[in-house]
């Protein structure tokens, strides 16, 4: 199926629940498209600026996203995406993803973690960066330039710091790999049962051990920069 939206067109998630595709766009908001026939089915306003990347939470619930301005938004995708309004002085952080019915956001080095059910938020103190992943124990993935951070649910003290040792060229027409000592920025992580998955500039995909933050493995014959990571519910793929 193709849809002309004539538009331009930054993020795109699939409700799979409702069989609907979202797409966030320059001048038109949120379209919420039917996956059948591509008609549009519902507009969502996204104020006064575009959202760059919408997202799903992981139980297919909340549809969120924050524009140009920095505005958080979040829609109940069940609820026939109702908008959802955030508590009055809500702290000042930026919704990142969502896991089951908990919102994360993050932002001036804190953490916070928002029930829209029943209005709970909850504040822990990290690292600066950007949040990216949550593993199911709720330990915090960060991105930070060049280093991520894995931050302890339990353990507000422990944090791991770590990033690539180098930048492994691949020679391809000796199919050989030159280490060159540059630490290059990371793009894109992710937390898959014991493994922190990471993948950067230097076109490299590590894999480190997230209890203790040791470099178990590496994938080194990529030609262009890492931008995304995604790991099977079985963790018998990675694409």
């Amino acid at each position: 199926m193709i849809s002309q939206l004539n538009d331009e067109v930054y993020s795109l998630v699939f409700s799979k629940e409702r069989n609907e595709i979202i797409a966030s766009t320059m001048e038109s908001g949120i379209l919420v498209l039917d996956a059948a026939n591509g008609r549009i089915k519902k507009r969502l306003s996204t104020g006064s600026s575009w959202i760059n990347k919408i997202s799903l939470s992981t139980n297919g619930k909340y549809l969120m996203g924050y524009n140009g301005q920095r505005k958080n938004f979040v829609w109940n995708v069940i609820n026939n995406y109702q908008s959802i309004k955030y508590p009055e002085n809500f702290p000042k952080s930026y919704v990142r993803f969502g896991k089951e019915d908990i919102l994360y956001h993050s932002g001036g080095g804190k953490m916070i973690l928002w029930n829209p059910e029943t209005n709970k938020i909850e504040t822990r103190e990290v690292e600066s960066g950007n949040l990216v992943d949550i593993d199911e124990k709720g330990n915090a993935l960060i991105l930070n330039h060049n280093e991520f951070i894995i931050n302890y649910k339990k353990d507000t003290i422990k944090t791991i710091k770590r990033n690539h040792p180098d930048w492994p060229y691949y020679y391809a027409s000796q199919d050989t790999i030159y280490r060159i000592p540059l630490t290059m920025k990371l793009t894109t992580a992710t937390i898959s049962n014991q493994t922190v998955f990471t993948g950067g500039f230097d076109r490299s995909i590590r894999f480190w051990d997230v209890q203790t933050g040791v470099l178990k493995d590496e994938l080194l014959k990529h030609r262009a920069t890492i931008r995304s990571i995604k790991i099977s519910r079985n963790q018998s793929q990675m694409v």
